[in-house]
């Protein structure tokens, strides 16, 4: 469930625009996910498919592109089809009631999209789940101050929280910045737990 701070379609484009490799580069990203080729991998809050794509063309697998708009997998299905990208499954959802079998993924990314749910803990331990033992996530966000893009700082969510939350359901987390503004933190499910 959202909590009504959702980010639109129709603003879509800026999503993809090239000026946000400056502020959000791409292979930065790809780096701390680490994607092998065999990987899972769940896009979690996919847009218009700014990190989707560039994920699919490293997998061999299908990769899971989740978003609650229906309008923004059409957006990336387009964007997907003129890149000659197939190896996308297009899952129209809200965090905290996805169907994914347990343990069904290596890695998850989660970008820009848990500032906006309602119950973070229920998402959180719903996410634990879809991860296999030694799997990772890489959660991106607004760090809790002021800057010219991005949602108020009342709507954010700052990284010390985040990775308290995430410690409290079983991972374990390092904590980044991309630059002041965006923070990243990378979470790890142990092996041992199953």
């Amino acid at each position: 469930m959202m909590t009504g701070k959702l980010f639109h379609y129709e603003k879509a484009a800026k999503l993809v625009d090239p000026k946000r490799q400056t502020l959000l580069p791409i292979e930065k990203v790809l780096s701390l996910l680490d994607l092998q080729e065999h990987d899972f991998v769940g896009d979690y809050g996919c847009g218009n498919g700014y990190f989707t794509i560039p994920i699919a063309k490293q997998v061999k697998t299908n990769v899971k592109a989740v978003d609650l708009q229906v309008e923004m997998l059409h957006l990336l299905k387009e964007r997907a089809v003129k890149k000659q990208i197939f190896n996308i499954d297009y899952v129209q959802g809200a965090l905290g009631q996805l169907s994914f079998q347990k343990h069904r993924f290596d890695k998850v990314l989660i970008s820009f999209v848990l500032h906006e749910v309602k119950n973070l803990s229920s998402v959180l331990a719903e996410m634990t789940s879809h991860l296999k033992p030694g799997g990772k996530c890489v959660v991106l966000e607004w760090e809790a101050v002021d800057s010219e893009t991005g949602p108020p700082v009342h709507h954010r969510i700052s990284s010390d929280v985040m990775a308290s939350k995430l410690e409290a359901n079983g991972f374990e987390v390092e904590i980044g910045h991309i630059n002041k503004a965006i923070y990243y933190i990378v979470a790890s499910i142990p092996n041992a737990s199953c």
